[in-house]
């Protein structure tokens, strides 16, 4: 009855490799317990009504709210605190019964400072809830954040990573995420006049014109539109799509449609001619065009993310249909009451 108090051993070859004793074992299981336990909760708050939306070259500043929950004598060795900027990649499918491919690149990495005034070292965490502040300065060459809807699209995120360092070694940390979204304070743009033209298999014509090709997020742009119908063939619709391409490594292209219209009047149009003068709203979550190059340790990769307007003809039969693109500039501009003097 010896063994009563031991686990079975684990043999190979006939040799026990090790036991593990009762008493050493409930004792582990106290340690682990202790070290997963978290009577806490932490949270980043920013001024203005918790906005986290930072521009580049910017201040970032706020609070670290940890609520304390433990009567207990809790103590932390220090606070770190870094701002990441990470590159989500997703993969083309294969196949249906494989998932896509996601890849993480760690671009950006910044520490952050945190520490609560007036201490040094090992400091104790009173009972209830407790704020500490931080702030620091984006760079000017940090790419916007890319956050779209489709999850099949590639992203590019920021958040700040923040470890509460626990003084005992065999507790765990406490460790918090909070994200921010970054936004291209974007340079004055010389506006320029941008047009295409082009005809179908059958001659019929289409010219359109963007009077500036460039607009800022959250405005709207005007195009012209001229269909030369000679044949008087039945027009089924004109489209027009405001279309983000995400260019990596200048090889891949990724396609996200902004926004999409039909245009006005054109539905079933057996006219000669049709003219008309449109606008498009571009959402003000659209992130300026801008060329990055993303760097990390285990990898190098060049993105670009631009836009174009695609208008298309929609007309009856096979390879009929003309489309045209033409270029546009989306910038960001930080609203007038944000602005430095």
């Amino acid at each position: 009855m010896k063994n009563q108090n031991w686990f079975p051993c684990l043999f190979s070859n006939g040799i026990c490799l090790f036991r593990i004793n009762i008493f050493q074992y409930l004792l582990l299981t106290l340690v682990l317990l202790s070290a997963t336990s978290d009577g806490s909760s932490r949270t980043c708050r920013f001024p203005k009504n918790n906005h986290n939306v930072f521009w580049t070259g910017g201040i970032v500043s706020g609070f670290i709210d940890f609520v304390n929950d433990d009567e207990s004598r809790l103590k932390l060795e220090r606070i770190n605190a870094e701002l990441i900027g990470e590159f989500v990649q997703v993969g083309k499918k294969i196949n249906d019964s494989l998932p896509r491919n996601i890849s993480r690149v760690k671009f950006h990495t910044e520490r952050v400072l945190v520490h609560p005034i007036g201490t040094q070292g090992n400091f104790r965490v009173p009972y209830g809830t407790n704020s500490w502040p931080f702030r620091f300065q984006l760079g000017t060459n940090l790419p916007p954040s890319l956050n779209n809807n489709d999850p099949y699209m590639s992203s590019i995120h920021y958040f700040i990573h923040i470890t509460f360092v626990r003084r005992e070694w065999y507790n765990l940390n406490f460790e918090s995420k909070c994200p921010i979204v970054v936004k291209h304070l974007s340079s004055s743009v010389n506006a320029q006049k941008v047009e295409a033209k082009d005809k179908n298999r059958k001659g019929i014509r289409m010219h359109a014109v963007l009077p500036e090709n460039f607009v800022t997020a959250g405005n709207y742009f005007s195009f012209e539109v001229d269909f030369y119908n000679d044949k008087r063939s039945t027009l089924k619709i004109i489209t027009a799509t405001l279309i983000q391409n995400q260019q990596l490594n200048s090889e891949e292209n990724n396609l996200f449609v902004l926004q999409k219209q039909v245009l006005q009047n054109t539905q079933d149009f057996k006219g000669k001619r049709f003219n008309g003068i449109f606008r498009m709203d571009v959402p003000h979550t659209a992130p300026a065009a801008f060329t990055y190059q993303l760097t990390s340790n285990y990898a190098k990769k060049h993105l670009a993310v631009n836009y174009y307007v695609l208008i298309e003809a929609h007309l009856p039969g096979f390879f009929t249909n003309i489309n045209l693109i033409l270029p546009i500039t989306i910038t960001n501009a930080m609203p007038k009451k944000n602005l430095r003097i």
